[in-house]
C-alpha cells in the first residue's frame, strides 16, 4: 500500500511497484479522478492496483484498505509469493 498516490511521488512510486511484480493498493484522500488516473496507468501496463478513499492517519481506515485489497487479491493471478 502506497498513501497520496494520485500525485507527484507518490504517483511515481505507485506506478513503479508493478514493474517490480508487484500489486497492491493506492490510498487518496481528495482527488478520485487523479487516483483513478493512475489505476488506469498501472492497469494498462498490465499491473494490478485499485484506488481506495482513506485517511493514512487513521488505523481504522488503513485497516479497512488492507481488507480490500486482500480480498480483491483473490482475483489477482499474479500477486508475488515473495518481495520484490
Amino acid at each position: 500500500m502506497v498513501t497520496g498516490d494520485s500525485r507527484s511521488i507518490g504517483a511515481a512510486i505507485a506506478k513503479r511497484v508493478p514493474a517490480d511484480g508487484a500489486a497492491g493498493a493506492l490510498t487518496y484522500s481528495a482527488s478520485p479522478h487523479k487516483a483513478e488516473e493512475v489505476v488506469r496507468v498501472i492497469t494498462a501496463a498490465d499491473g494490478k492496483a485499485l484506488a481506495v478513499r482513506a485517511d493514512a492517519s487513521d488505523v481504522a481506515a488503513v485497516k479497512a484498505v488492507v481488507a480490500k485489497t486482500v480480498k480483491a487479491s483473490a482475483d489477482w493471478t499474479s500477486w508475488p509469493t515473495t518481495p520484490a
